[in-house]
C-alpha cells in the first residue's frame, strides 16, 4: 500500500507542533526567569557584603600599619628628647670616680653592669662618675664624662629590649649608630653588647 504524500500545509503544521513541544511557552519562560532572579539575588547581596568587608579590612590594616610605622619611627626621637632633658638639668652624681670599675659596682640596683663602650670611648673622654636615671621608664645608668674641650657629656646605658625601644642599630652587626639633634645637643643611639647606649653632648 502506497501512502499519500503530505501536502505543504500539513507538513508545516507538523513541524510547528514538534517545535512547540520542545520549547517553553510564555508563562513557563516567565516563571523560569523569576526563579533565576530569586536564586541569584542572595548571592549578589552576599558578594556585595564580602566586597565591603574586604575593603574595610584593607583600609583598617593600612591605617594601623601607618600608625605603627609612625610610632616606631618616632621612638629614637623620644629617647633623644628624654636624654637631652636629663642632660640639660644635670643632677648631682651618686658616685664620683674616674674608674669605671668603681662606678659599675655602685649600681647594685641594676640587673646589669655598666661597661666601657667601644663606640663612645674612641674619643677617650674623662669619666667623672655616675648616677641612676631612666629611659622610657626603664632604670638606667647615667655616666658623666668630660671631653678634651672641658665640656660635659653623658652616656646612658640600659638593657636593650626591641619591644620597648624598637629596632635600633646594633654595633656588632656593623650597623652605624643613629645621630640626631635635640635642643642644640647631638644625640647618638646604638646597641652594644646587649645594652642600649645613648650619648648626649654639645656638637663640635
Amino acid at each position: 500500500m502506497i501512502s499519500k504524500p503530505l501536502n505543504n500545509k500539513l507538513f508545516k503544521d507538523a513541524v510547528n507542533d514538534h517545535i512547540a513541544q520542545k520549547f517553553l511557552d510564555d508563562d513557563q519562560l516567565l516563571a523560569l526567569e523569576q526563579l533565576q532572579t530569586n536564586t541569584q539575588e542572595p548571592v549578589t547581596k552576599w558578594s556585595q557584603l564580602h566586597h565591603g568587608f574586604y575593603a574595610a579590612a584593607i583600609a583598617l590594616i593600612v591605617i594601623v600599619g601607618t600608625l605603627f610605622s609612625f610610632q616606631v619611627s618616632n621612638i629614637p626621637q623620644e629617647i633623644a628628647q628624654e636624654v637631652v632633658k636629663n642632660h640639660l638639668r644635670m643632677k648631682p652624681l651618686d658616685i664620683n670616680s674616674n674608674k669605671l670599675e668603681e662606678v659599675s659596682k655602685y649600681f647594685t640596683m641594676l640587673d646589669f653592669l655598666p661597661l666601657k663602650s667601644k663606640e663612645y670611648n674612641r674619643t677617650n673622654p674623662l669619666l667623672l662618675g655616675g648616677r641612676y636615671c631612666s629611659i622610657k621608664g626603664i632604670t638606667a645608668a647615667q655616666l658623666r664624662y668630660q671631653n678634651t674641650e672641658g665640656k660635659l657629656e653623658t652616656l646612658y646605658q640600659v638593657p636593650y629590649d626591641s619591644n620597648i625601644f624598637s629596632d635600633l642599630p646594633k654595633l656588632e652587626e656593623g650597623e652605624p649608630p643613629i645621630t640626631l639633634f635635640e635642643r642644640g645637643l647631638e644625640v647618638t643611639i646604638w646597641v652594644e653588647k646587649g645594652l642600649l647606649m645613648v650619648a648626649s653632648k654639645p656638637p663640635l
